[in-house]
């Protein structure tokens, strides 16, 4: 190129900006001198791994024609279409060389936008030139808005981690994850596999000689802690324990294959005393536990201040002379989902879930059923404070049937249905009893029936010291019963067995 050929106002720059893959770019026009200086999209650069920058390709001509030559190029970064603020430094590139129109460049190499120059948000390239390089003054041709290749360099940022820090700022090593330490992200390894150690239980001849490798496999289980936890895999079979009791460890979760396909099952005892009695730490799910009775008690999960995890659990008890119990908690917060406790026989008493001295118990999508006993009591409850969700409850059979009995005890039951009826003698939905305190008891979106025929028949029952609030329920087959003293009991919303609505008062 001859000295003065290159006015730049004269010539159109025609430069590829950053596009979507495959889409297409944007093009812009800027002004000078009454001259057009146009900025077309032609193509996708390509990104460069793993540094921060990004290729910049375009293609440069003078009145139509094809430069060819040396030119001096500066790109500037900036957060707004106009006006603004710039992001890092101005990249000067000099020497570029232009073929047939044609050059290449290397934006960001070093980080000279600087380090969290994309981080998602808009941005804009400023770019100025001057051919040929070294002489004269740069042109500035305005700005271009770049779309996602350039912002695609936000994964590799911190911004991509919600603008929290990578703490020691390196990659993981191999094997490890980016895990939130609660104010930062940093490498450890990852715990797919929650346990150290993994042991299986297989059946082995006969159901009592598979319940004794099922005590022994427990038992050679040893050392365990917060850092070393195990888990006893149990095979399908049924494993009898004669008259044992699997005692639960700490930092040791059991796990069956399956409700109905897994079984543990014991005879009962002179004494509370379950077929398997739980720890704190520790999770019980996927199977099925029997008790069969025979005996005074027949219990198949005793939590005996102890607080574990019931998950996907079916408990039976029956048999049982003096009492029957499907799942017992003394004074614990174990939680319960997915478990469903049945407690059947002659027994004077039948409990399907007890509790008593719980504290902040959870029981979420559990069905219970009690009955042919002279006591069939679906959730006991006794100086406790529940959250019960989703419960099925049916109590039938034998004398006296009730749904749920709190006493001293507050709970708080939603979205629920219980049926109770059959009784010989008296059918409550929910009793309230006073022992030494009273409670509180909260009903709201459930369904309390209670069969006909006996000459006690109560959806709810309420004692002195006990307040009660049912919302937006269904009260069907007997009256709320309310003492004369301080036992209010206050309905909004409710509808009784023939769907007659009681806006703030109770059928």
């Amino acid at each position: 190129m001859k000295k003065g050929f290159i006015f730049l106002t004269t010539l159109t720059l025609v430069l590829l900006v950053p596009a979507l893959a495959g889409g297409h770019g944007l093009a812009q026009s800027f002004g000078s001198g009454g001259k057009r200086l146009q900025v077309d999209s032609l193509s996708s650069p390509a990104l460069t791994l793993p540094s921060t920058g990004f290729t910049y390709q375009g293609q440069l001509k003078q009145g139509g024609n094809l430069v060819s030559g040396t030119c001096d190029f500066q790109f500037g970064l900036y957060d707004a279409a106009t006006s603004g603020n710039q992001l890092g430094n101005t990249q000067t590139i000099l020497g570029v060389n232009v073929s047939n129109g044609l050059f290449t460049v290397q934006l960001n190499g070093s980080g000279e936008f600087g380090d969290n120059a994309f981080d998602g948000n808009a941005r804009w390239l400023a770019i100025s030139v001057r051919c040929p390089g070294g002489i004269g003054g740069y042109t500035n041709l305005g700005r271009q808005a770049l779309t996602a290749t350039p912002n695609a360099l936000y994964s590799l940022s911190t911004g991509a981690l919600r603008g929290y820090a990578i703490v020691p700022n390196r990659p993981p090593n191999n094997g490890q994850v980016l895990k939130w330490e609660g104010s930062g992200w940093a490498p450890a390894m990852d715990n797919k596999n929650p346990y150290t150690r993994t042991v299986i239980v297989s059946p082995i001849g006969t159901e009592y000689d598979n319940g004794q490798a099922l005590l022994d496999a427990l038992g050679s289980i040893r050392s365990t802690s917060p850092s070393n936890p195990w888990l006893l895999k149990i095979e399908p079979g049924v494993y009898n324990l004669g008259t044992a009791t699997l005692q639960m460890k700490e930092f040791v979760d059991i796990e069956g294959s399956g409700e109905g396909v897994t079984i543990i099952t014991a005879s009962g005892s002179t004494e509370p005393a379950g077929t398997v009695r739980g720890a704190n730490n520790a999770a019980l799910r996927f199977l099925t536990v029997q008790n069969s009775g025979e005996n005074s008690y027949a219990i198949a999960i005793d939590n005996d201040t102890v607080s574990p995890q019931l998950m996907h659990v079916t408990a039976i008890a029956t048999g049982g002379i003096t009492q029957n119990f499907a799942v017992r908690n003394i004074d614990n917060s174990a939680s319960m989902t997915h478990v469903t406790a049945v407690a059947r026989g002659s027994a004077t008493d039948n409990f399907g879930v007890y509790n008593s001295g719980t504290l902040s118990l959870d029981i979420r999508h559990v069905k219970i059923d009690v009955s042919d006993g002279t006591f069939n009591i679906g959730l006991n409850n006794h100086y406790s404070t529940l959250l019960v969700e989703d419960l099925v409850i049916t109590a039938s059979g034998g004398s006296m049937n009730y749904g749920a009995v709190n006493g001293d005890s507050s709970l708080y039951i939603r979205g629920s249905f219980l049926y109770v009826g059959n009784a010989s003698y008296q059918n409550i939905g929910i009793q309230n009893v006073k022992y030494s305190a009273g409670g509180k008891v909260q009903i709201d979106n459930c369904k309390i029936t209670v069969g006909i025929g006996s000459p006690g028949n109560y959806t709810i029952y309420n004692d002195i010291n006990y307040e009660t609030a049912i919302g937006a329920s269904h009260l069907d087959g007997g009256p709320t019963y309310s003492c004369s003293g301080a036992c209010p009991v206050t309905c909004a919303g409710v509808y009784d067995s023939t769907y007659t609505f009681y806006a703030n008062t109770c059928p």
